[in-house]
């Protein structure tokens, strides 16, 4: 079974603003890691920071 993790640090913005910039990434690295196509969105994790929002996106192989 492959697994993909991506981390990202988003500015503070609204829940429905970051809720849609969390799924613009996803779509953007199924079209920049075609390997990504065969998994779905597994776990999202959020970690506050001072000045951000640290967002790293689990990916895991359909089966």
């Amino acid at each position: 079974m492959h697994s993909f993790v991506y981390q990202k640090s988003m500015a503070y913005e609204p829940s429905s603003a970051m809720l849609a910039s969390i799924r613009q990434t996803v779509k953007e690295l199924k079209k920049i890691h075609p390997e990504l196509h065969q998994c779905s969105l597994a776990d999202v994790s959020l970690q506050k920071e001072k000045d951000a929002v640290n967002v790293t996106l689990f990916f895991k192989a359909e089966t």
